[in-house]
């Protein structure tokens, strides 16, 4: 939970694209992964009605952001099943990255929690319990 992937081809619905998304998993052995996509265009989503949905990451809080980016807690994309990320890892399509720093984690569980557009079914797959803190 909180690791931040890197898929070649991202399966968008306006065509796949090379994207970073952080997974949201409480359970990461489940067949299906949620999971938050990133922007850099920081500019673009903080004009956005909905841009208080978004927790921006400074560039290099992790090394493998380069630029500041905007996870984006507003809309999330269908889930990715295990089998699809398994074949992008094993292609090398997929990279691995280390977990976004826990006070950012909070974050966006916060926004998420607050989510009106999430089924309950999600919020219980993606959400720990209130007060347990992440490892």
């Amino acid at each position: 939970r909180g690791a931040i992937l890197r898929l070649e081809k991202y399966p968008l619905s306006r065509g796949p694209r090379d994207k970073f998304f952080i997974v949201l998993n409480v359970d990461c052995s489940a067949s299906l992964v949620y999971h938050a996509l990133t922007t850099s265009r920081v500019e673009r989503y903080q004009a956005m009605s909905f841009a208080s949905d978004g927790v921006l990451v400074p560039a290099q809080t992790v090394d493998c952001l380069t630029e500041p980016t905007i996870v984006d807690c507003h809309t999330l994309e269908a889930p990715l099943s295990r089998e699809t990320l398994f074949t992008g890892y094993c292609a090398r399509s997929l990279k691995v990255f280390p977990p976004l720093p826990s006070p950012f984690m909070a974050r966006i569980d916060g926004i998420l929690r607050d989510n009106r557009l999430l089924a309950p079914v999600v919020k219980a797959a993606i959400l720990p319990p209130t007060g347990t803190p992440r490892p």
